[in-house]
């Protein structure tokens, strides 16, 4: 959710799910972007072109867990792992 101009798929196999994110506008948003997600994972780690994987932590939320993405300029990956 508020993603402005970003772009999420997701594909999910086994206990773990990827989601790449692609900003359309090839900037940093000015907004704080959010991913949630219906299940309750453990831990993901961001991926983006141009530094090394980051570790985020998910936030409780009604269903599941969100994840409070650093900012990125045109793509980016949520690697999830140890869905509950």
């Amino acid at each position: 959710f508020n993603a402005g101009s970003v772009y999420v798929t997701c594909a999910e196999r086994g206990p773990g799910a990827v989601i790449q994110l692609v900003n359309f506008a090839r900037r940093e948003s000015a907004n704080q972007i959010s991913v949630a997600v219906s299940k309750s994972y453990a831990q993901a780690r961001f991926h983006t072109l141009a530094a090394d994987p980051a570790p985020l932590k998910p936030v409780p939320a009604a269903r599941g867990v969100e994840f409070h993405l650093p900012p990125f300029a045109l793509y980016a990956a949520l690697e999830l792992e140890g869905a509950k």
